[in-house]
């Protein structure tokens, strides 16, 4: 596994916010040698945003001048804001994209101003190959959620054959995907097939829908599924979130789910949210596959740092995957471990 360096920094923290455009982002302190770097965040609100922002702040510790701004999830507002770190010659910039098909055109500008440019986003199968070779990546290792979600649901098949209501020999699950994107959907779904058949487990997909990752979206999207099935049963849920499992077990509850000897229904998520972790605490959800956030946003402080202040290999000791890749492991949280994660 790739990691970053584990070189200790004792300095006092220091950071500096922006929320607007009209700050300067004038490259480096001339009288503390301290670089400036931008952060562009698709939308501060949003909860992998969010822990990422506490883990990269953690990292500063003095040792940078940090200027960060809010997308508010508009793809157009924050090319506006990339546009205004380069103008002011930001030393580095860290960018989690609105929409990742625009990473493309972010690298381009970054290029033709000489701006080294770290990209982190939620779901890594939709990084794009990018050729410059100041654009860098930050990202959980891809193939490994699917086969974690289906490690855990496996597990649970295996020891309580209940699982199959049917009793066909075949888990009948709904697939919960965050977003529409094509080329993404059939990367994820060949690695679930092949999580599937590394871990013996027959399944069948009763049916796909997409809840842009919304908690709410989910509750209503699976609960006017719930009522189109009639007697056909889910025996088990996946889901690429956290939030939008939540709202198919608030769904599936309402559906007469979840009540008597045999109505729990195994879901899986990602994430590791807080909220995650109480509804594993609760029994309600099986299990959720954490997307370490808050190291992604140390390893991209780290790698923009270095690359700011122009001694990438002498400061960072960094050993990078092909294509600029800093790759980040993702972690099974269920009942046997979750408290290790709480806050």
């Amino acid at each position: 596994m790739l990691e970053s360096s584990t070189m200790k920094r004792t300095a006092l923290s220091y950071l500096f916010l922006a929320a607007t455009l009209s700050i300067g982002l004038a490259g480096c302190d001339p009288s503390g040698g301290k670089p400036r770097i931008g952060v562009a965040f698709s939308s501060v609100d949003d909860f992998f945003v969010s822990t990422a922002r506490r883990g990269l702040e953690a990292k500063v510790e003095g040792k940078a001048r940090l200027s960060i701004l809010d997308g508010q999830n508009k793809q157009e507002i924050q090319d506006a804001q990339i546009d205004a770190m380069i103008a002011d010659k930001a030393k580095a910039i860290i960018v989690a994209p609105v929409d990742p098909s625009a990473m493309g055109g972010i690298a381009q500008k970054a290029m033709k101003a000489d701006v080294p440019v770290v990209f982190f986003v939620r779901n890594p199968s939709t990084m794009q190959a990018i050729s410059w070779e100041k654009a860098y990546f930050v990202r959980a290792r891809g193939e490994e959620a699917e086969q974690f979600q289906v490690d855990i649901l496996a597990d649970y098949w295996k020891d309580h054959p209940e699982a199959d209501k049917d009793k066909d020999g075949r888990v009948q699950y709904l697939l919960i995907r965050g977003d529409s994107d094509h080329q993404s959907a059939l990367a994820s779904s060949d690695r679930r097939e092949k999580a599937f058949a590394s871990d013996a487990l027959a399944a069948v997909k009763v049916s796909e829908l997409t809840a842009n990752w919304n908690r709410a979206e989910a509750l209503a999207k699976v609960g006017d599924l719930l009522k189109t099935l009639g007697q056909r049963r889910i025996e088990a849920v996946i889901s690429a979130s956290d939030e939008m499992a939540l709202g198919a077990i608030e769904a599936l509850k309402v559906a007469g789910y979840f009540k008597g000897a045999d109505g729990y229904v195994p879901v899986v998520g990602i994430d590791g949210t807080r909220f995650a972790l109480d509804a594993i605490a609760e029994g309600s959800l099986l299990g959720t596959v954490r997307n370490d956030a808050e190291k992604q946003g140390k390893e991209a402080f780290d790698l923009a740092f270095a690359l700011a202040r122009g001694d990438f290999l002498l400061f960072g000791d960094w050993s990078l995957a092909a294509g600029n890749n800093v790759l980040v492991s993702y972690v099974k949280v269920t009942q046997a471990n979750y408290r290790d994660f709480a806050q």
